[in-house]
C-alpha cells in the first residue's frame, strides 16, 4: 500500500469530475483505490448532489408520465383498527371484585 500525494492536477479533476461521475470512474482514471477517492472527496467536502445535477421534474414531465406509464395500483383496504375490549378495560362495576386488576 502507498500513500500517494495527491497532486494539483489530481485534485482539480477530482473536483471536476466527481460530483457528476461518482468514485468509480474516478478510481480508474486516477489509478487510486475507490476508499481514497471517497476520503479525498470527503476532505473535499465534495458531494455528488452538490452541483444540482439532479433537478425536480416539471408539471408538464409528471404529466407526462402520468399518461404513458399505466401501473396497475391496488387500492388499499379500509382496515378496521378498532381492537377488542377487554374485560379490564370495562368499567369496574361491570367486573367481579376478584376481576379487578389492581
Amino acid at each position: 500500500m502507498t500513500n500517494r500525494k495527491w497532486t494539483q492536477e489530481e485534485l482539480n479533476y477530482l473536483i471536476e469530475v466527481y460530483p457528476h461521475t461518482g468514485v468509480g470512474p474516478v478510481a480508474e482514471k486516477l489509478s487510486r483505490t475507490k476508499n481514497a477517492i471517497k476520503v479525498k472527496a470527503a476532505r473535499l467536502k465534495l458531494d455528488r448532489r452538490s452541483q444540482n445535477d439532479y433537478k425536480r421534474w416539471s408539471r408538464s414531465e409528471i404529466s407526462f408520465l402520468k399518461n404513458t406509464i399505466h401501473l396497475k395500483v391496488r387500492p388499499m383496504r379500509q382496515r378496521n383498527w378498532v381492537a377488542p375490549v377487554s374485560k379490564f378495560a370495562q368499567k369496574p362495576e361491570n367486573l367481579k371484585s376478584d376481576e379487578i386488576p389492581f
